[in-house]
């Protein structure tokens, strides 16, 4: 099917331009180098030049660049505990002495400490668990008292195998 010449001379520009603007972003990003295609492109320069190596020298480059990866995120976890610090050490520590109005501050939930009352007979030095609670579960133990069992049921087949004949 075969097109004719005055759809293309028709057609408005703005749809050209809205068709066009994804591609000009792309284009714009890469030209940055920031963006997914510019990632790759990196990465596929990068496995080119880990080709030309020798076994050691690509280990020892990926080694690299590993670290270069991994202290960026260092320093990016690092500022954000910072920030969190100052955000902490920011807040008032003084409770507000007004309770129960609808206006109640509850930014500063968070540097009240819980306090509990002792309760009796729970101080550390007692012991909480009996030991006569547990069970004791000893497989040779067992293995024994299995044996032992055996050897007593031989013994009463031979008593009775003996009793009523007699030995000579």
């Amino acid at each position: 099917m075969r097109i004719p010449l005055f759809f293309y001379l028709t057609r408005p520009k703005t749809e050209n331009t809205t068709d066009d603007q994804p591609r000009i972003d792309k284009l714009s990003l890469k030209k940055k180098g920031i963006g997914s295609e510019a990632r790759a492109e990196r990465m596929a320069n990068a496995n080119v030049d880990l080709q030309l190596l020798s076994e050691a020298e690509r280990g020892r480059q990926l080694q690299k660049q590993k670290k270069r990866r991994l202290q960026g995120r260092e320093d990016d976890v690092l500022a954000k505990l910072e920030k969190f610090k100052k955000a902490i050490s920011e807040k008032s520590v003084a409770p507000t002495s007004e309770s129960g109005g609808n206006n109640e501050d509850m930014s500063d939930w968070g540097a009240v400490g819980l306090k509990f009352a002792p309760e009796s007979g729970k101080d550390r030095m007692s012991r909480r668990d009996d030991p006569n609670d547990y069970v004791v579960v000893d497989p040779l133990l067992e293995k024994g008292k299995e044996k032992f069992n055996r050897m007593q049921a031989k013994q009463k087949r031979r008593e009775r195998e003996w009793a009523g004949r007699s030995l000579t």
